[in-house]
């Protein structure tokens, strides 16, 4: 929620009812709600929100100014898949903001901290992005370069 309060200031939004939010956790949902943004919980609630006009039609997909993907493309099961509905879902001219940690190590936790099941566990996403190689900080020693490698590769990966 803080991050997204931040960027929205940053990009001069200021009605927040404008930002849509995908968030998977319901306590991270809750306080974003709270803080006045739309909020779903999948790629797909929000398709799915956007199907039907206000005279009951058909509409076509919601456009949008900005997409910002942070910290998602190495803990989701199918992130091509959602680079790809992201930059579907952007305005000619508009921007896609992507962040993740280097070095990139694509997990996915299952399972919740507290749970009377146990603790959560890391998997490997079900279709990963398959960089090839990631490169390291002996190659790499400037943080910035490692990141353009990775950029670069998931870019041509993925046009």
């Amino acid at each position: 929620g803080t991050v997204t309060s931040k960027l929205t200031a940053v990009l001069g939004i200021s009605d927040r009812r404008n930002v849509v939010c995908i968030e998977n956790s319901e306590s991270l949902r809750t306080v974003l709600s709270a803080q006045g943004f739309r909020v779903v919980s999948s790629p797909d609630e929000l398709m799915l929100s956007d199907e039907i006009n206000e005279d009951g039609d058909d509409a076509p997909p919601r456009l949008f100014s900005v997409a910002a993907l942070f910290n998602v493309l190495d803990r989701c099961d199918y992130p091509k898949l959602l680079l790809k509905s992201a930059v579907s879902r952007i305005e000619p001219g508009g921007l896609l903001l992507v962040a993740s940690v280097v070095p990139f190590r694509p997990l996915v936790l299952e399972g919740r901290r507290g749970s009377k099941w146990g603790e959560p566990s890391l998997r490997a996403p079900l279709s990963p992005l398959n960089i090839a190689r990631i490169p390291t900080e002996v190659e790499y020693p400037q943080f910035e370069m490692r990141l353009a490698v990775i950029l670069e590769a998931i870019l041509r990966l993925h046009p």
